[in-house]
């Protein structure tokens, strides 16, 4: 097991050279940066470099994370099968709230008919759409469970009609039961680390973006750019 390195920067901004420095001296360890500024393009430099990790940075909680990866030539090398992952998660998200809509007669332009639906019409924020699909609704999120496949697919409501945000533990959770992502799950080697290296790459190719009028990242796929 690689060695693990946590290190606290103390609110100052890190240099792309001091960053590249303390990864060339630990290329075997996990590194934890915590309380750190990193820009973007020293972000991208930086896993441009080093290919073989992922370069992982938390803006809101000022974490960088360094550690090893598939690598991006992989990536890149499988980029229509993983990109499909993000497709599909999008696809399901929004048809999950459309028929949740559909279901108990609600608008989903209407947060307050969302709030009543979790806080005074559910049992403990759960309930059953149909006979396939039940749902739990936790914090910013409301999870899709289906009872006869497995499929698992966690959603983010508190964004108006944008239900396609994507969260890599959530994500992974997707793939991971959804049968017809069985073949990029496997090339994910069961890691979840691979999928944020995924999502890295996809971002830097322009497949994901930033959601409009957002501070922090809140990634979403960018629906005008899709290889086919």
């Amino acid at each position: 097991m690689n060695k693990k390195i946590s290190i606290n920067f103390q609110n100052k901004k890190a240099s792309y050279q001091e960053l590249e420095k303390m990864i060339e001296d630990a290329m075997d360890s996990q590194i934890a940066i915590t309380n750190v500024l990193v820009d973007e393009s020293t972000l991208s430099q930086l896993q441009s470099k080093f290919e073989t990790k992922l370069v992982c940075y938390i803006v809101w909680s000022k974490l960088l994370v360094i550690e090893d990866s598939i690598t991006t030539e992989f990536v890149i090398s499988h980029i229509t099968e993983f990109l499909q992952c993000y497709i599909e998660f999008d696809k399901k998200a929004h048809q999950m709230m459309e028929l949740m809509a559909s279901t108990f007669k609600i608008d989903l332009n209407d947060s307050a008919q969302i709030w009543d639906l979790k806080r005074n019409r559910s049992k403990r924020q759960r309930g059953q759409i149909n006979s396939s699909w039940n749902y739990f609704f936790h914090g910013a999120e409301c999870a899709f469970e289906n009872v006869n496949t497995g499929q698992y697919i966690d959603v983010k409501i508190i964004y108006g009609r944008e239900y396609g945000v994507i969260d890599n533990f959530f994500l992974y959770r997707f793939i991971e039961t959804t049968e017809s992502l069985k073949p990029q799950f496997e090339l994910l080697e069961g890691k979840s680390q691979n999928l944020r290296k995924v999502t890295s790459v996809l971002k830097e190719k322009g497949f994901l973006i930033n959601r409009p009028n957002f501070d922090f990242e809140e990634l979403i796929l960018n629906r005008t750019n899709q290889v086919g």
